[in-house]
């Protein structure tokens, strides 16, 4: 659900290009794309047509080549260092593939990770991952270890994770490439719900029965947009 027409992302003429010695390998060629707060947004296409890639541009995790990734307006290659990481942890939320849960912590510590970076005091810190993990069913499991919760369970602690800085858009690479495909719908309709609060999401996927629930879908091939499609 759109909330309104506002522009989150926008990528302009967007070039990646790696490099190996004397050869080049441009993984993004020009790809100019505009996505709107709260929409969910699927960006599909086959191995190594630059999802990923794209992806992390976006995430300011990789350095653009030639021309420029804007988040709410800003353009992201002027920021460097703290200015950077600051923006990136009060703006963006990740969820991976493989979770990225840190094992030795519980539940409700792992989702309390980006509030100790912004310096929120204990008991805030507390009750902030405690009600969203509530929200998204997993009330019951504070104090487990990740290693005591099912695939589905863990991916959506990681959503919690994402979640709780308030980001104005999460970016979800592959995130539910681990699990099966009732699972892959629970989680894939958690990111769809995220989206009505007003936060845009941006997802690569290869499974194209989940993008059914997406605003906006993006084919890359061969590092350039194919074509996009808009749905209710």
């Amino acid at each position: 659900m759109v909330l309104k027409n506002e522009v989150v992302v926008k990528t302009e003429n967007l070039w990646k290009i790696y490099k190996s010695g004397q050869l080049e390998y441009p993984a993004l060629r020009g790809v100019s794309i505009e996505i709107l707060r709260g929409e969910f947004a699927a960006i599909v296409g086959p191995s190594g047509s630059g999802k990923t890639t794209l992806l992390n541009l976006i995430g300011t995790l990789d350095s653009i080549t030639r021309g420029e990734v804007y988040l709410n307006g800003t353009p992201v290659s002027k920021m460097k260092g703290n200015q950077l990481a600051n923006f990136r942890n009060k703006t963006l939320g990740f969820v991976f593939q493989t979770y990225n849960l840190v094992p030795y912590l519980n539940v409700l510590e792992n989702v309390e990770l980006p509030l100790i970076a912004s310096n929120i005091p204990r008991s805030k810190r507390h009750e902030k991952a405690r009600k969203i993990l509530e929200q998204l069913g997993l009330g019951e499991k504070l104090n487990k270890m990740p290693n005591e919760l099912s695939g589905g369970e863990q991916q959506r602690v990681a959503i919690a994770r994402a979640l709780v800085n308030d980001p104005s858009l999460i970016l979800a690479d592959e995130p539910t490439g681990n699990l099966d495909s009732k699972t892959a719908q629970v989680v894939a309709s958690i990111l769809k719900n995220v989206c009505y609060s007003g936060v845009t999401v941006i997802m690569v996927t290869h499974n194209l029965e989940i993008t059914k629930l997406c605003n906006r879908i993006i084919y890359l091939r061969d590092g350039v947009v194919e074509k996009e499609v808009v749905q209710n």
